[in-house]
């Protein structure tokens, strides 16, 4: 049995109380993993043509 499914085996083994509190455990850490992996994206540039792309098109009067 892998690791997942060892998880997955324990989460459908929780209360409704548990299991709430899982997913709010869970979100809050998904979304923290999901900030930092915009921040290096930022810091490296990846994100800068869409940037530029998104304030020519304002300049232009593109946007609302």
């Amino acid at each position: 049995m892998s690791k997942v499914e060892s998880i997955e085996r324990e989460v459908e083994s929780l209360t409704q109380e548990e299991l709430a509190a899982f997913r709010a455990w869970f979100l809050e850490r998904d979304w923290l993993a999901w900030d930092q992996e915009l921040e290096l994206d930022v810091a490296a540039g990846r994100l800068d043509g869409l940037a530029a792309e998104a304030l020519a098109e304002f300049e232009r009067g593109e946007t609302t």
